[in-house]
């Protein structure tokens, strides 16, 4: 695989190279024009020519090969809602790092000549305070909705892991019942069993609303409406 070459800076989009570049935009807002509009799939492709269109893609995030150290299990994460990545093995100090730290590293130059090269091979225009802003506030939009979305993976986990030690609890209870007086006493515990079956169920279907909505009926009834420490 061929890496691409240094540039004097080079631009893939004249195929001229040029020491000068005016770059008319504060540093500021370049480099959140570069973290907002140049994905790392986008440097991936450009200047590594790394082929990922057949990579086990998901709405998240990916992994590939790091192009940084030879590597016979995909230890590179690309993370598509922030624009960031992330190689598991050490590289970049094991730290996440952007599009403008990708280059930097790909093209083995600083991160001034990064924001450059980006600058001129994507055409980047120049933006006003306002757009700047608009830029900003949408990366923390972004930053806010994978926040939630990982806390409510979270909690999906944590009553996954309770639901179950519930359905074992009630599984040993079912079977000590030997007589009708037991079954009058702990019946009511198999449909108890079926409403948790149920809700594991939602919370491991891969459709979120399906996870949200058994969430609030589990918030809102299981530690309320299942007295299993009654029945038992």
């Amino acid at each position: 695989m061929e890496k691409y070459k240094k540039p004097g800076v080079h631009s893939a989009r004249t195929g001229v190279e040029s020491n000068s570049y005016n770059i008319n935009i504060t540093k500021k807002s370049l480099i959140a024009q570069i973290k907002h509009e140049v994905s790392i799939k986008d440097v991936l492709t450009r200047y590594f020519q790394l082929n990922i269109s057949h990579s086990k893609l998901n709405r998240n995030k990916f992994n590939i090969r790091c192009p940084f150290h030879d590597d016979r299990s995909p230890s590179f994460t690309v993370y598509n809602v922030t624009n960031t990545f992330r190689c598991w093995a050490g590289c970049n100090q094991a730290k996440r790092g952007d599009v403008i730290d990708l280059v930097r590293m790909l093209l083995n130059i600083n991160t001034s000549e990064a924001i450059r090269t980006l600058a001129i091979d994507f055409s980047l225009r120049t933006l006003d305070a306002v757009q700047v802003n608009q830029l900003n506030n949408r990366r923390i939009e972004q930053q806010r909705a994978l926040t939630l979305e990982f806390r409510f993976r979270e909690e999906v986990k944590k009553y996954i892991l309770e639901l179950k030690e519930l359905e074992i609890v009630i599984s040993n209870y079912l079977y000590t019942i030997r007589t009708e007086e037991d079954m009058e006493y702990k019946g009511e515990l198999y449909h108890q069993k079926n409403q948790v079956d149920y809700w594991l169920d939602c919370l491991i279907d891969p459709e979120p609303v399906k996870q949200f909505l058994a969430l609030e009926e589990i918030k809102n009834f299981i530690f309320k409406d299942i007295p299993v420490a009654e029945a038992v």
